[in-house]
Formats: structure tokens, C-alpha cells, sequence
């Protein structure tokens, strides 16, 4: 979540391939990167490697809202379904601080009676970032994950939008961009802006960052190095409602190979921003 008391020794990821084998690249953040080699590293440690080795991967992967009502407080949960060997989640939520007021974040039924289960979660300005982690055996099964409670400031309709969401299984790989082994259903974001990230990532040669949209609308995505200079654009058109992805050779925009290092995604679209974080290695 970002850390202003910043520690080196806390700074393990990412690492040079997304895993827990080879060596931390650090980024001067304490974030989510870095929970998730934690956990997976603690979760290898404590089964002797079991997981990690054992685990076959099966089933659709999806999630939906839930809400329900109690006064003026509303609650919304995050309901996985068919999720197995996750370890981690980065969920960002986007409300307007005039009509929601933040009550709590909880665990879901999902972490609700594990021990090894963590969460926090960083809230301001109608922004709201949850992290979570399981230590230990990964997580598998349906359910909510987590649980948001919002009082209602005004009469007028509003409720908090799902904009980012990030599900880490036990290789570090990103579920819902993997479409080899999940498919994303349900309701999903289909009412949002999202950019999920690259896959793979850390990339070598090449990848694809994926990102959906919930109208026509025009979507820029633009590449920066770690000193914040553009190196590459990668979408400036019109794209129409719905998933979209598009294709990453690991050059500059004059062609030219880009060295190994840390760089950004940034996609920005009728008001909405977000940033990815991609690992050259």
C-alpha cells in the first residue's frame, strides 16, 4: 500500500521472474508486489514446497456483487466463484466521498476462521485499496472475499465501483488474465474501466496488457520508464464497449530494444486513470 517509513529488507518484490526463486528487483515501494512474494514464499516454506508442486487447477473463475441493507448502511461483498489456489488479492474501489461514507472493510466468508488469513486496505479521497493474503495453503472454493460497509450521506443513488481487480494464485500469476486454465464470467466490471495488467509479467520479449471498457469511448495507454519518460504508446484510438488487449514487443517507440527494468502502463480514458506496474526482465 506504500510505505513512508520505506525499509529495503521489507522491498522483495517484485523478483526478476514474478516468483520466489530468483532475486528481488526493488522498486522503493512497500506494496502488493511485496505481500505476495511473502506469502508465497511463506506458504512454500511452512507445506515443504506441497502446494506449490501438488496443486491442479480446475474450474471457471468468476465474481459478482452482492449487497444488502441494514438502515442506512449498505453492505457489498466480492463473490468469488470456482476460485482455486489463490494466495493473494489487490482490489481497488472508486465511490464519491458526498453520498458513502466508509463504515468498515471485513473478511469475507472465504477468510472468516483462517488464522493465516491478512488484510488491510487504504482509503482516501473516494479511492479505497484492499490487499489480501493467505499464508499458507491457498485458498479454493466460492464465496465472498471481502465485505465493504458504506453509510448512505444522501437520498441520492450511489454506490462504490469496482475498478481494479488483481487475483494471484500460488505461482504469482495473475487468474483472471490467464486464459488458458480460467474464464472470466458473471457480471463482472462490465459497467467500469479497468486496466487488469500485462501477461506475462515479468515479460522477456513480449506480452499483452489487457483492459476493458464499458462504452465507446477514446482509450490512451502509454508506457513509461521508472524516471516517469513515455518510451512507448500503445493505444491512442476510439475502442468500442467490452475486453480488449493489445500486444507489447518490448520496444520504444523508434523501434529500439528497451533494456531490463521496471516501467509502468498507464491507461487514462474519459476520466479515468490507472497504473500497472511491468517487469522487462
Amino acid at each position: 500500500l506504500g510505505d513512508p517509513n520505506y525499509g529495503c529488507k521489507y522491498d522483495i518484490g517484485p523478483t526478476e521472474d514474478g516468483y520466489i526463486f530468483t532475486m528481488p528487483v526493488p522498486d522503493g515501494v512497500i506494496e502488493f508486489e511485496d505481500l505476495m512474494i511473502f506469502a508465497i514464499t511463506w506458504g512454500y516454506t511452512n507445506t515443504r514446497g506441497y502446494y506449490a508442486e501438488s496443486k491442479v487447477e480446475s474450474g471457471v473463475l468468476s465474481y459478482t456483487t452482492g449487497l444488502s441493507a441494514s438502515g442506512n448502511v449498505e453492505e457489498y461483498s466480492l463473490e468469488l466463484t470456482g476460485v482455486e489456489g489463490l494466495v493473494g488479492a489487490e482490489l481497488v474501489y472508486q465511490y464519491d466521498p458526498r453520498k458513502l461514507h466508509l463504515v468498515a472493510v471485513e473478511k469475507g466468508d472465504l477468510l472468516n476462521g483462517l488464522s493465516n488469513s491478512f488484510l488491510v486496505y487504504e482509503n482516501g479521497e473516494g479511492k479505497l485499496r484492499i490487499n489480501v493474503a493467505v499464508f499458507g495453503e491457498p485458498l479454493s472454493g466460492s464465496g465472498s472475499l471481502v465485505v465493504l460497509k458504506f453509510a448512505k450521506l444522501t437520498a441520492a443513488e450511489a454506490q462504490p465501483l469496482l475498478h481494479e481487480i488483481d487475483l494471484r494464485d500460488y505461482r504469482n500469476r495473475h487468474m483472471l488474465n490467464n486464459a488458458d486454465q480460467h474464464t472470466l464470467s458473471g457480471e463482472a466490471l462490465s459497467n467500469s474501466f479497468v486496466l487488469f495488467g500485462a501477461v506475462p509479467n515479468p515479460m522477456v520479449s513480449s506480452s499483452k496488457i489487457f483492459y476493458q471498457v464499458p462504452a465507446e469511448v477514446p482509450v490512451r495507454i502509454t508506457l513509461y520508464n521508472a524516471s516517469g519518460r513515455k518510451v512507448r504508446s500503445l493505444v491512442n484510438k476510439r475502442v468500442k464497449a467490452g475486453n480488449h488487449s493489445v500486444s507489447f514487443d518490448r520496444r520504444d517507440d523508434t523501434g529500439r530494444l528497451l533494456p531490463s527494468g521496471t516501467y509502468f502502463i498507464r491507461m487514462e480514458s474519459d476520466g479515468y486513470s490507472a497504473v500497472k506496474k511491468l517487469l522487462v526482465r
